[in-house]
């Protein structure tokens, strides 16, 4: 009976041991599989970022090549779509970088496919409207031509002209000036100077971030309120106050002999004394048109730009992962925003 007793304490003592040690075991195994995926984790993020750093200096070291790109272009005093600043494929299209690779590609509607295209290069702020500028009757026009009803148009192009002035009077009954504003639930008042950027627009009364995506690559903050009409869209003309056929017949003749728009035979204006005469030369205008196109070029078009936005996208070969950088310059090569997604 004692040796029993014996044996099963001894037995108890073994198997206690061995409980404890397959727990140690189990223990010491769970601290190690925690530790190496913390471990991997730090490992990832440190190779993250340092992707980032890379791709950052290379964006940086790309955008500079662009601005150089700029400043050593001849000043003509024009500007078109077949530009070697904004679509030059051969020096914009992809950089190599080994692993890496810059890009600056613009997905830009094409008014004669009726599609959007890729342009390489830099991105003519002057084709935009300026909404520190323009006058309420283009804004309306613009809304409406988005898709917007007339009294949402109303609504936002009103809003806009009171949020920049610096009078508190109301440009349209569904505008909206400081007593609006303030009985919002975040309240704020109506800017009453210049809007800085174009995110600002989703402050004002009726605009949302549908409209906004729909409205931001036709508008712009930089310049003197002039469009170049050698690089400016059809939304854009028509807006202005210039008819559809009269669009059409600019559109057309900007296109050249082979129909497209960014190729080496495009028609561009080098001055705006030359755009009736050189239309007048390929299509009939009448009377009317010649009336809009001599009242709008002397108010609101040019034929050449001082502001750039340049967007450059950095990647690396074989993945998904990118840095996009978007900057806007002046002519002289000065950096006025910075903006990294």
């Amino acid at each position: 009976m004692f040796l029993s007793r014996l044996q099963i304490k001894k037995n108890f003592f073994s198997g206690s041991v061995l409980i404890l040690s397959l727990w140690m075991v189990a223990l010491l195994s769970t601290i190690v599989i925690t530790l190496g995926y913390g471990i991997r984790q730090k490992v990832s993020l440190v190779v993250r970022l340092e992707e980032k750093r890379r791709l950052s200096c290379l964006i940086d070291a790309g955008i500079r090549k662009a601005i150089d790109f700029l400043k050593k272009q001849e000043c003509v005093g024009y500007i078109g779509l077949n530009d070697k600043l904004i679509n030059n494929p051969l020096d914009f299209k992809d950089m190599d970088f080994g692993q890496d690779r810059v890009s600056f590609a613009n997905s830009v509607w094409d008014d004669v496919e009726k599609d959007f295209i890729n342009c390489y290069g830099l991105i003519d702020e002057s084709r935009k409207l300026n909404i520190n500028t323009t006058t309420l009757p283009t804004l309306k026009r613009f809304f409406i031509l988005l898709g917007l009803d007339e009294l949402k148009a109303d609504e936002i192009a009103s809003s806009v002209i009171d949020w920049r002035d610096t009078d508190d009077l109301l440009s349209s009954p569904n505008s909206a000036e400081d007593t609006y504003y303030r009985f919002l639930e975040s309240a704020y008042e109506a800017k009453d100077s210049n809007f800085e950027i174009l995110e600002e627009l989703l402050l004002v009364r009726g605009m949302d971030r549908d409209i906004f995506f729909k409205a931001k690559d036709y508008l712009t903050v930089y310049g003197n309120g002039r469009v170049n009409i050698n690089t400016t869209s059809r939304i854009v003309l028509l807006a202005l106050g210039l008819s559809e056929d009269l669009v059409d017949k600019i559109i057309t003749f900007r296109a050249g002999k082979d129909g497209a728009l960014g190729t080496a035979d495009d028609n561009v204006f080098k001055n705006i004394e030359e755009i009736i005469p050189r239309l007048s030369k390929n299509f009939e205008l009448n009377s009317i048109e010649i009336e809009q196109m001599n009242s709008v070029a002397e108010r609101y078009l040019t034929v050449d730009s001082d502001f750039f936005t340049i967007k450059a996208t950095a990647q690396p070969k074989g993945t998904e992962r990118k840095l996009t950088v978007t900057a806007v310059v002046d002519k002289s090569g000065k950096i006025l925003r910075w903006e990294e997604s």
